[in-house]
């Protein structure tokens, strides 16, 4: 008896090993997964900011061409798409600064800080279109 007792402890230890291990093993092999999740929505976001930049850019150049007046409105779309562009950007170095883990908390923040900034953009854009 005093055998037996020893033998079914290291039974249940085993056990319990090979019941938490896997456990164990799917969390390091999903570590990888979001860190290049997290890798490629910076880089989308990033690009999307550059791409928005640049067409906004593209507009300011234009505003050159038209009237004071119409320069004047045209400048207060093209400050708001800019405050706005600056929000999407200090939010992306947010989720970049973030570890692994807690990202996805801030890319609902992230998502509509960029969705304010097209929007922004595209009024400017309609807006010389006028």
């Amino acid at each position: 008896m005093k055998r037996i007792l020893p033998l079914a402890a290291m039974l249940v230890l085993i056990s319990a090993c090979a019941a938490v291990s896997p456990i164990a093993a799917n969390e390091k092999a999903t570590t990888p997964d979001l860190s290049q999740e997290k890798k490629q929505y910076e880089q989308n976001m990033e690009e999307r900011l550059r791409k928005i930049g640049k067409q906004l850019d593209e507009i300011k150049a234009r505003t050159a061409t038209v009237t004071e007046q119409t320069r004047e409105e045209m400048n207060q779309y093209l400050d708001d798409a800019e405050q706005k562009q600056q929000s999407a950007a200090r939010k992306l170095e947010k989720i970049r600064k973030e570890s692994t883990r807690k990202w996805k908390k801030f890319t609902s923040d992230m998502d509509a800080a960029m969705d304010d900034f097209e929007k922004a953009y595209e009024r400017a854009k309609d807006r010389f279109k006028e």
